[in-house]
C-alpha cells in the first residue's frame, strides 16, 4: 500500500472522530441549554406556585368549611332549645272540649222561664198590681184589662184586679211552666149575677 494513501486515510478518520466529538459536545450543550432554563424556571416558580396553589385551595375551601360549621351550629342550638323547653302542648280538638257555661254575676240568680197567664174576670176588670210572693217585690207590667193574656216568670203572685162599680179583688195566682195558667173569677155577687143574667136574657 502506498504510504501516502495510508496517511491520508488516517488523517480522514482522525478528522471524522474530531467532527463526531464536536457534534456530540454540541448536542450535549444544546440539551443542557434546553433543560437548564426549564429547571431554573421550575426552580423560580416552585415555591411561588406552591404558595399560589395553597392560597387558591384555602380560598375555595374556607367558605365551604364555614358554611358547614354554621349549619352544624344552628342545628345544635335548635336541639338545645327543644331539649330545654320540652315538647310543645299537643293540639286539642275543639269537638272534645265541652263548652264552659258563662259565669253568672255575683248576687244574681238565673231568671226563671216565662209562662202564659190568661185572665178572665166577669164582667171585666183592670189589673192594678202584681206582687211576687217570693220576694215581696212588685212586678212591672203594661196596662192590662180582662179578658187578656200576658206572660209572667214561673212563681207565685198576688194579683189585684178592680172594677169601677163592682169593687176590687185580690187573687193568688200560681204560674207554672209549659201550660196556660188560667185565672177566672167574678166580681159579681149572687144577686148581682142573677140580675146581669136577667138583663142579658131580655
Amino acid at each position: 500500500m502506498d504510504p501516502d494513501a495510508v496517511d491520508a486515510r488516517a488523517e480522514f478518520e482522525r478528522m471524522q472522530a474530531i467532527l463526531r466529538q464536536r457534534k456530540e459536545q454540541s448536542l450535549a450543550l444544546s440539551r443542557a441549554t434546553e433543560v437548564g432554563p426549564v429547571a431554573s424556571r421550575r426552580a423560580r416558580i416552585g415555591p411561588t406556585g406552591n404558595r399560589v396553589r395553597t392560597r387558591l385551595f384555602k380560598s375555595r375551601l374556607l367558605p365551604r368549611v364555614a358554611a358547614v360549621f354554621g349549619l352544624l351550629l344552628l342545628l345544635g342550638l335548635g336541639w338545645v332549645a327543644l331539649t330545654r323547653n320540652g315538647p310543645g302542648p299537643s293540639p286539642v280538638s275543639a269537638r272534645n272540649v265541652p263548652a264552659k257555661p258563662k259565669p253568672q254575676p255575683a248576687g244574681r240568680a238565673e231568671a226563671p222561664p216565662l209562662a202564659i197567664v190568661s185572665l178572665d174576670v166577669v164582667p171585666w176588670a183592670k189589673v192594678d198590681s202584681i206582687v211576687d210572693l217570693e220576694d215581696g217585690k212588685p212586678v212591672k207590667h203594661e196596662e192590662l184589662e180582662s179578658p187578656c193574656t200576658f206572660r209572667l216568670p214561673v212563681g207565685t203572685y198576688a194579683m189585684a184586679v178592680s172594677h169601677p162599680e163592682f169593687g176590687s179583688r185580690l187573687v193568688r195566682v200560681e204560674v207554672r211552666e209549659g201550660v196556660t195558667n188560667e185565672v177566672k173569677l167574678s166580681l159579681l155577687s149572687t144577686p148581682q149575677l142573677e140580675k146581669e143574667v136577667q138583663v142579658g136574657g131580655r
